[in-house]
């Protein structure tokens, strides 16, 4: 078994939530709808107004991206900034914080990456959890690796 006391930062929650936001396929709609509109206006000389419709959702959709992110990594109330402990057993992963403890089945995750200074797991209905890897001891750092491989494939 692997345990990792662990808590993640708020410029990590910030990133992270970032990177989810622009990964989203509501972000690549309304930036293909924008270039795609900016396209027709320049080349066949439609109305402006495209330009409207097609920009204005695009930078909603990211100044709200930007704010939603920017206000939950400010709120030290979080749960997600609580100090966890990670304890990696063979048939499951078990949270705990002073607030409980939660028991996840590997079944229950999808995919996990490094990313942002941080192991991201990902679970099957959507939400992550992020293990910071400077958390995580030095010498246990390729062990968790390997372990994340054989529970959780690429």
């Amino acid at each position: 078994m692997i345990v990792v006391e662990a808590r993640l930062q708020p410029p990590q929650f910030f990133q992270l939530s970032l990177l989810r936001h622009f990964q989203r396929p509501s972000f690549y709609f309304y930036a293909v709808t924008a270039a795609v509109l900016t396209a027709l206006t320049y080349t066949i000389n439609i109305d402006i107004m495209f330009l409207v419709v097609g920009w204005v959702p695009f930078g909603l959709y990211m100044i709200l991206g930007l704010a939603n992110a920017f206000a939950g990594s400010r709120n030290p109330e979080q749960p997600y900034f609580l100090q966890t402990r990670y304890e990696f057993g063979d048939e499951e992963l078990r949270l705990s914080t002073s607030r409980g403890v939660s028991v996840l089945e590997w079944g229950r995750f999808k995919e996990w990456r490094k990313v942002v200074g941080c192991y991201v797991l990902v679970l099957d209905s959507g939400p992550i959890m992020a293990i910071p890897v400077a958390d995580v001891p030095k010498g246990r750092q390729p062990a968790l690796e390997d372990f994340l491989k054989k529970k959780i494939p690429l």
